[in-house]
């Protein structure tokens, strides 16, 4: 039995919740590294990667028109090549409108719901899943920052030219965001990196 897994059996058999720091930087570890060899090849060729078609389905998805105001993700977003690169290694973060971290999938639906006027994709569902998948590609590889290196950017408070208060992150956001800088938050994985799977 690895260290890792028996943490989690005595924790679950004390009643204890495990958590990160009970593991050393040194042995944490991405799925991936536990892999078959084969497995590893079959991730790491685009062509032979069933995840491939996943995201193939959502750079469809992410250029359909949907809801009551009839815009693709590109509409905002523009190519996800782009501007898509790194927002997967962020997640989850913090959404200070909700008061609480949003994963992936949910901040999917979030703009769903704001800005293409749509209903939500179910959790877990294809459309969903193929989304994420896609918006994931764009980050693959790249490192998921570690708690204490994680970009902040906290509000600035000014008085715009017509005299009222402007409330501005330094991302460029009009107003505070946590799409420019999401907040740490205590679960985030150091030593990982976006899954070859996509």
């Amino acid at each position: 039995m690895r260290p890792a897994a028996a943490v989690v059996l005595a924790t679950a058999v004390l009643g204890a919740s495990p958590t990160a720091g009970e593991i050393p930087l040194a042995d944490r570890k991405s799925g991936y590294e536990f892999m078959a060899r084969e497995t590893r090849a079959m991730q790491d060729d685009d062509t032979a990667n069933p995840g491939m078609l996943w995201v193939l389905d959502g750079e469809a998805l992410w250029k359909r028109k949907e809801g009551s105001a009839g815009k693709s993700c590109a509409d905002c977003h523009g190519d996800a090549r782009v501007s898509m690169k790194g927002v997967a290694a962020r997640y989850p973060a913090f959404n200070a409108a909700r008061g609480r971290p949003v994963d992936l999938e949910e901040r999917i639906n979030i703009c769903r719901t704001q800005q293409q006027q749509s209903t939500p994709l179910p959790f877990e569902s294809k459309e969903l899943l193929a989304l994420a998948a896609y918006v994931g590609q764009q980050s693959r590889g790249m490192p998921q920052a570690p708690l204490s290196r994680r970009a902040t950017r906290p509000a600035i408070r000014s008085i715009a030219s017509n005299g009222k208060r402007s409330d501005r992150c330094s991302g460029g956001c009009a107003t505070a965001c946590s799409e420019c800088a999401p907040s740490p938050i205590p679960w985030a994985r150091p030593n990982t990196s976006i899954s070859n799977f996509i």
